[in-house]
């Protein structure tokens, strides 16, 4: 179906165990799917560029998201993922400029690259404590995320991974994080206080750069880690 510009809803058999790559990709008139619960699969660029598309329920049955799955989806505005999802893709919500909420499921290890770059209406996001890295730019240009809670137990936080995240005012780094990347909060301009583990005092100006000058480091636990 991918390009049928005058598609506007599908539901699909409940025989149904996957949505191939490209399935419904750029049908731009597609405002409502089914997924029938039993689907296991939401593979790369299913709906990517499905620009009207308000609504999506995830059954429970689905385990993996595809890459860019739902990029470009600008009017869907809040999902939840079941939490029997154990892998998304790179770039799978990204540029979903309406999305202001996401319920991200428990037991999932990875946040990928561009996850969640571009969801300019993004506004609180909690990861589970379940996340160990976060990847490269997944939350870059998300200007109106002003909360984000890092659980005790993220090991790796990716290059440039909150950059242009204007109304970001405070960030609490945990000791567990062993590795992080260059300009991870590059043209944060509303930082205001973080905490940092101690062994990062050294790094400071390669995480807060361009527009980013935060009022208050506080730094807590040891100092083993590596600066990317």
């Amino acid at each position: 179906f991918k390009d049928c510009t005058a598609l506007e809803a599908v539901k699909l058999p409940l025989s149904l165990k996957s949505v191939g790559r490209s399935a419904f990709e750029n049908c731009i008139n597609l405002t409502h799917i089914d997924l029938p619960v039993g689907i296991q699969d939401i593979d790369n660029d299913c709906f990517s560029g499905c620009i009207h598309l308000e609504e999506i329920i995830i059954p429970d049955s689905v385990i993996e998201i595809g890459s860019s799955a739902f990029s470009g989806c600008e009017k869907l505005s809040g999902i939840s993922l079941p939490d029997s999802v154990k892998e998304i893709g790179r770039s799978a919500f990204q540029d979903c400029s309406t999305l202001h909420s996401i319920s991200l499921p428990i037991g999932i290890g990875l946040i990928p690259d561009g996850c969640f770059a571009g969801c300019t209406n993004l506004v609180e996001t909690i990861i589970p404590s379940s996340v160990t890295e976060i990847g490269m730019r997944s939350f870059e240009g998300c200007s109106k995320l002003s909360s984000v809670l890092l659980p005790d137990g993220v090991k790796i936080i990716g290059l440039e991974c909150f950059k242009d995240c204007l109304s970001l005012v405070e960030i609490y780094i945990p000791d567990s994080v062993i590795k992080i990347g260059k300009d991870v909060f590059n043209n944060c301009s509303s930082l205001r206080s973080v905490t940092l583990p101690v062994r990062m005092k050294n790094s400071v100006e390669q995480l807060f750069t361009g527009d980013c000058h935060p009022e208050t480091i506080n730094y807590t636990g040891s100092d083993n880690y590596i600066l990317e």
